[in-house]
């Protein structure tokens, strides 16, 4: 299991994502965390997110 050396995230995409209570631009999109979790775990596994923040990786890792 290894990350692709780069994620390419469009700027649109980034700014479709972005949480409406955000008060930074700062925010995992969908896409990448789909592609961390995908490239890292398995089928069942638990994924720790220690940062949650908005929730995104925790969304994604439930829909996966």
């Amino acid at each position: 299991m290894t990350v692709p050396a780069a994620i390419h995230v469009p700027l649109a995409e980034h700014a479709r994502d972005r949480h409406p209570g955000a008060e930074e631009d700062v925010h995992f999109t969908r896409h990448l965390a789909r592609t961390v979790i995908e490239a890292l775990s398995a089928p069942g596994d638990v994924v720790l997110d220690p940062f949650a923040g908005f929730g995104t990786a925790l969304e994604v890792a439930h829909e996966l």
